[in-house]
Formats: C-alpha cells, structure tokens, sequence
C-alpha cells in the first residue's frame, strides 16, 4: 500500500474510533448511572475528541484542500451556506448533534483555508492562524480556569453566557500563547548565548 493511501486509511481509522468514543459516552457513560444531572457532555475531552481529530485531519490534508477549494470557491460557499442550513433544520439527537456538528464544523473550516478574501484573510486572521495550534491545544486550559471561577453563567441568559465564554477564553488563550511563546523565545535566546560563549 502506498504511503499516502495508507495514511488516509490511518486518518480514517482514528475518526472511526474518535466517532465511537462519542457515541459510547453517549449511550452508556453519560447516563445516570455514572453522572449527575448537572453534568454538561461537551466538557468532556472524549465527548469532543472527534472535533479535535477531524481538525487534525483537515490541518494535515490543507495543502491539497487549499488546491482544491481555490478552484472552486463558489461551489464550497454555496454547499457550506446549505450545511449550515440544514444544521439549524435537522431535529436534534445527541448522536445526529454530533455527525451534523462535525460536518458543519469540516465543511466551514475547509472552505476558509481554501479562500483568499478579506473577510477570511487578513491581519487579524493571519495573526490567529501563525498560533492557531497552539490555542488549539491550550484552549481548553483556560476554559476550565473559567469553569473552576464560576464564569461561565454570568448572566440568565444561555446566549449570552456562550458569547461572554468565547470571547473570554479566546483573549485568555491568546494571552496565554503569547506569553508563553515569549518565555521560549527568552530561553532559547539564553541558551543560544551560553552555547555561543562555550564554544568560545
């Protein structure tokens, strides 16, 4: 099998196993059995593992997705205005959330790194794509920082208690990046110092 087919059965065979990790928190480990009422799915890492592998699988298939997406932009447009129609029309299930979530959030994602406008390109996004990753990976530090401090019901309003949440944890996470990245920059700096010094 050629490497990059086999690849793509790898990729293929980790959002299988991240898909039916969801379901099996669905059906059996989110149940009263083994949960509170209180308890909220989306804070749990398995639960949201198949948006982080479909993520990953898109970040490392982009550079033929941007090939792709560039020659026909308008039919990506057109199919994620239809997703994210039939997001809002579909009847919810826990198991139909997820395939519907999972779709849009692809579908979206693919046609944002495959256009080149200025509602999608420019400096802000440029600037949040160069730590895209990082805040991919450290996000949910924050958010749970938030959770701990009983931010994330500020208000009565379950709308605006979502839009508070993001905007905190965006800001914070980016803040956090950049304080961060600085420290490794910092020592790296250091450290190249002292191995020029040695060699001296």
């Amino acid at each position: 099998m050629p490497l990059a087919q086999h690849s793509n059965v790898l990729q293929l065979g980790v959002l299988a196993v991240a898909l039916l990790l969801n379901f099996a928190c669905i059906g059996h480990f989110f149940t009263s059995e083994f949960v509170l009422g209180t308890f909220t799915p989306r804070h749990n890492f398995l639960y949201d593992f198949i948006y982080f592998v479909i993520g990953g699988i898109i970040y490392l298939c982009k550079e033929e997705l941007i090939k792709i997406v560039s020659n026909k932009k308008w039919l990506f447009l057109i199919l994620s205005i239809i997703c994210a129609i039939l997001y809002m029309l579909i009847p919810n299930n826990p198991y139909i959330f997820t395939i519907k979530t999972t779709i849009l959030f692809a579908v979206w994602l693919i046609y944002a790194i495959g256009t080149e406008g200025k509602i999608l390109n420019n400096r802000f996004t440029t600037f949040m794509s160069s730590i895209s990753m990082e805040i991919y990976l450290s996000h949910m530090i924050i958010f749970r920082l938030l959770e701990k401090v009983n931010l994330l019901n500020l208000t009565p309003n379950s709308a605006c208690n979502y839009i508070i949440v993001v905007v905190i944890t965006l800001a914070g996470t980016v803040g956090f990046v950049f304080v961060i990245k600085k420290v490794f920059e910092y020592a790296k700096e250091i450290y190249n110092k002292k191995r020029v010094s040695n060699t001296n």
